[in-house]
């Protein structure tokens, strides 16, 4: 991925983060992992779909 990929990238995981908090990493960290990668992924789709796809 290029520079502006993943500066993209990084802005779309702190808007879904906001969206939808990650769990408590301390308490469940399986949960916190396993969500974190699912909204990596997702970050990822949007990202090959705004800049790559187009």
């Amino acid at each position: 991925m290029d520079k502006s990929a993943r500066e993209r990238e990084e802005v779309i995981l702190k808007l879904l983060e906001e969206k939808e908090s990650l769990p408590d990493k301390e308490k469940d960290q399986m949960a916190w992992v396993r969500e974190a990668n699912q909204h990596r992924a997702i970050a990822e789709e949007i990202v090959l779909k705004e800049l790559i796809y187009v």
